[in-house]
């Protein structure tokens, strides 16, 4: 092979990976906005406690986002009376591949529409009392984090959506940029 042809190729070949990087990369004006609110200001210690996230498309076209809060939900922090809860950490087993899971709770957004996604409160044997629950993407598993919420006192949460799951061959326009960070305060009462 000639030096010409070597150049050829290897200019070829460079355009081939500047197309597939530009490709992969969200569509330009990808933009998403969150919201969070608890369905009550204050609850009775051992109440069942819900978080609604709004996520708002704000841009110009069509995204997809995760409908379920595992592997998309990030709290930034939860405290108790300015101090931070008590977590617990263990691996979250499904009966699906979590990667398979993630991808299976996309949905489509158009621009302007908002999708809501709940979380609920569960007894947590570990942390003995409700906690909320967080579940990362963690090399293809599932990552649990559970948060004490069964303490009285005046919680504060800070909470970010980001998509942690794989590409979709249904939905090629995921948003997996970060959002805002959306504050939400609740209280739980004796």
């Amino acid at each position: 092979m000639n030096p010409k042809q070597r150049l050829g190729i290897l200019t070829i070949l460079l355009l081939l990976g500047a197309v597939a990087f530009f490709v992969m990369q969200p569509r330009s004006g990808a933009k998403a906005t969150l919201d969070a609110s608890f369905d009550q200001a204050s609850y009775a210690a051992g109440d069942e406690i819900t978080l609604t996230l709004r996520l708002t498309n704000a841009g110009g076209g069509a995204i997809c986002v995760s409908s379920m809060p595992q592997g998309s939900v990030t709290f930034l922090s939860l405290t108790r009376d300015g101090e931070p809860v008590a977590t617990r950490t263990t691996p979250a087993y499904f009966l699906a591949p979590f990667d398979e899971m993630l991808k299976s709770g996309l949905v489509p957004l158009g621009a302007g529409e908002t999708a809501e996604i709940a979380l609920v409160s569960e007894i947590d044997e570990g942390l003995v009392g409700r906690a909320l629950r967080t579940t990362d993407a963690d090399a293809g598993r599932g990552l649990a984090m559970f948060y004490d919420v069964a303490t009285p006192g005046e919680y504060e949460l800070a909470v970010a959506y980001e998509y942690q799951g794989p590409p979709s061959e249904e939905c090629g326009n995921i948003f997996t940029g970060a959002t805002n960070s959306a504050t939400a305060i609740f209280t739980v009462t004796p």
